[in-house]
């Protein structure tokens, strides 16, 4: 089991990945796919269900929205 400290951390880096993503996306960023590969890995690797769940989904919704535009 994780210990708190480095599940807060797990979850502050997750929100700080996905937000970044969000943003570069609106603004049509280069970065989106360093950022995409950091939510994959928080989707493949994370020790927190609800994070890698939040994971899945976003990384979902970005290839749906890139194979339909």
């Amino acid at each position: 089991m994780a210990t708190f400290e480095f599940r807060n951390c797990e979850a502050k880096a997750f929100w700080v990945a996905s937000s970044n993503l969000r943003k570069a996306v609106r603004e049509g960023s280069d970065d989106i796919d360093v950022l995409a590969k950091l939510l994959e890995g928080h989707a493949n690797y994370g020790l927190q269900p609800g994070i890698r769940a939040r994971a899945e989904a976003l990384l979902w919704e970005r290839r749906r929205a890139a194979k339909a535009g």
